[in-house]
């Protein structure tokens, strides 16, 4: 459930990384792939936003009982995930930390 409400800043911290490949699940969601390379990274996240709405998982960390405090250990355990080795872009602790506060 936390992947869903924090996916929006996770694109928008990997959108420059792999470009490509954001572009193509933009395609997925309908977004127009002739769009000007600027106006595509903003496109993809409002239909990342639509989605979550759609499927009722608009509402941030917070609504789901997590507390500022619980940030730091959150991202210490999302370090320990092993999908972070598969993350488009070198990711520290302190940028999981920024993505979660974002995501509040």
């Amino acid at each position: 459930e936390m992947c869903i409400r924090d996916r929006p800043h996770v694109v928008h911290f990997n959108y420059d990384a792999e470009p490509d490949r954001y572009d193509a699940l933009g395609v997925l969601l309908d977004v127009a792939p002739g769009l000007p390379e600027d106006e595509r990274e903003p496109a993809l996240l409002e239909a990342i936003r639509d989605m979550q709405q759609v499927v009722g998982m608009d509402h941030g960390l917070a609504s789901v009982g997590v507390k500022p405090s619980d940030i730091p250990a959150l991202a210490l355990k999302a370090r320990e995930d092993p999908c972070l080795f598969s993350n488009p872009k070198a990711c520290l602790a302190s940028d999981l930390e920024a993505s979660f506060r974002a995501a509040m």
